[in-house]
């Protein structure tokens, strides 16, 4: 059975971003006795793991590093995993609650057992309790995770979330906020006060950041995807996502008036023809780049990036603009475009069209 004391300690020390001689006035003991732990000159006594347990927030056999608590570790959490999975509810809690008493400090079953209630909460209350009880633990042994794809701000979503199942609403939306510098958590924040706390006024604007900001990425998703479905030969495909996004901006449009909407559909305009004219229809190509030449004109004569000109549901004021890198103008914009994702044809096609009389 192999230990990996000196190990684990050097790694929990640097983690916490301790020196030695940090670690040797916590624990009372002189430096040399850390230097020898560290490099596998001596153990630590009983007495000393155990504070250096505590210390860590770890348990003491997640500071011996058996080999063999290890592979217990990854057995249990992918039993529990392939439960979740099998949405077997009842069976998933017993073998999480089975590990939580085996490994009550380790990061991948707190984590995992919390994932077995997560699913539970909006059901049962004290799964939601149990839920919150979890992540916070786990978020307190986060020094531990190894997965990249877990990140703290997941796990404080995740709390959030249970406040829900436990009605504490005004407790989640306080939470979201605080996790919101970025605006990510806009949809969540106006969703839990418009339907749960009932608070209209409130809501809107939070909505609408959720609404708009997420407009430009949702873009640029689709642009990729043409983008990809082009390099595959998938054509159709291509084309059908551009017109999905061009169908979801008319939606938001606010009748006739000139705004930011009119530049993007002008950009998407302008690769719907790209891929009409790799399906071989010429006729729709020059349809769809006469189209967006006119918008693009339209659009420049009197450009204007102010959110809440020509659009639905938007509700933060009058002091916001749409920001974007395609270019300055929406005639730049287009050029831009079908340098990167046209084929020579279509670019030649959009010159002749953009010089007619």
């Amino acid at each position: 059975m192999d230990l990996h004391i000196s190990e684990n300690i050097r790694r929990l020390r640097k983690d916490r971003r301790m020196t030695q001689e940090q670690l040797a006035e916590a624990l009372g003991i002189t430096v040399g006795a850390v230097y020898k732990w560290e490099n596998g000159l001596a153990m630590p006594e009983i007495r000393l793991l155990v504070e250096l347990a505590d210390l860590f927030v770890v348990s003491v056999d997640y500071i011996l590093g058996y080999e063999v608590h290890e592979r217990g570790v990854d057995t249990a959490v992918e039993r529990i995993s392939s439960l979740i999975k099998q949405r077997r509810h009842k069976e998933s809690l017993q073998e999480a609650e089975k590990a939580l008493q085996k490994y009550p400090n380790d990061f991948k079953i707190i984590y995992c057992s919390a994932q077995a209630y997560l699913l539970l909460i909006t059901q049962d209350k004290k799964a939601a309790e149990r839920c919150v009880e979890l992540l916070e633990r786990a978020c307190l042994l986060f020094e531990q995770n190894t997965d990249k794809n877990i990140t703290l701000k997941y796990l404080r979503e995740s709390i959030a979330s249970c406040y829900i199942g436990l009605k504490q609403y005004d407790k989640c939306v306080e939470l979201l906020k605080d996790l919101n510098a970025d605006g990510s958590q806009d949809s969540m924040i106006g969703m839990v006060l418009a339907n749960y706390c009932h608070r209209a006024e409130d809501a809107l604007p939070y909505l609408t950041g959720g609404l708009y900001g997420n407009l430009l990425p949702l873009a640029r998703s689709v642009m990729g995807f043409s983008k990809a479905y082009s390099l595959l030969g998938q054509y159709e495909n291509a084309y059908n996502a551009i017109r999905w996004m061009i169908d979801a901006m008319k939606g938001l449009r606010n009748g006739a008036v000139i705004s930011f909407l009119d530049k993007l559909e002008a950009v998407f305009l302008a690769l719907l023809a790209d891929s009409a004219l790799r399906m071989g229809d010429k006729e729709t190509t020059l349809r769809h780049l006469r189209d967006a030449r006119d918008i693009a004109q339209e659009f420049d004569a009197a450009p204007d990036y102010r959110m809440h000109v020509g659009v639905k549901f938007y509700h933060c004021g009058t002091d916001n603009y749409s920001l974007d890198d395609m270019g300055d103008t929406a005639l730049l914009a287009i050029e831009n475009i079908l340098e990167l994702n046209a084929c020579d044809e279509t670019k030649m096609i959009w010159k002749e069209i953009k010089d007619e009389k």
